[in-house]
């Protein structure tokens, strides 16, 4: 089952298996958190080929910080992944960046907290869906 998500904890890897929902593959995204001398790192585990196609690059198995070089869309995401690791919350928002070479990406953004143990939240997994009208400059930001 896709979602076996438990009530009483936050869900771990063991809950959930991206390769159970194969028409949402492309879309999905699994980001590793690691606690490296008091400071949180992130890094992807696994980017589907829909957003590694907009990125234009492959960004699976880097740091957050080496995979993005537009400094601005690095800090908010790690702000925003920074809030949701502070909260645990999930968070549905919409995802606007300016592209190299390109206009603006759009997308609809979800981001669910994991946790491997149950509680020490330790995963993202999340999911983008793309808005293709990219004519208009982002209304909301990422977080």
């Amino acid at each position: 089952m896709a979602f076996d998500f438990p009530r009483d904890r936050l869900a771990g890897t063991t809950h959930f298996d991206p390769v159970d929902i194969p028409l949402l593959l492309g879309m999905l995204f699994l980001v590793d958190i690691v606690r490296d001398a008091g400071k949180l790192r992130f890094r992807y585990r696994l980017l589907g080929i829909e957003i590694t196609k907009r990125a234009e690059r492959d960004m699976t198995g880097k740091w957050m910080e080496e995979s993005l070089p537009d400094l601005d869309a690095f800090a908010m995401i790690e702000r925003g992944y920074h809030q949701i690791s502070d909260t645990s919350i999930p968070h549905l928002g919409q995802f606007s960046i300016l592209a190299p070479g390109k206009e603006y990406i759009k997308a609809n953004l979800l981001v669910l907290p994991m946790a491997s143990d149950g509680g020490n939240f330790d995963m993202f997994v999340g999911m983008w869906v793309y808005n293709d009208d990219a004519s208009q400059p982002p209304e909301h930001t990422i977080f």
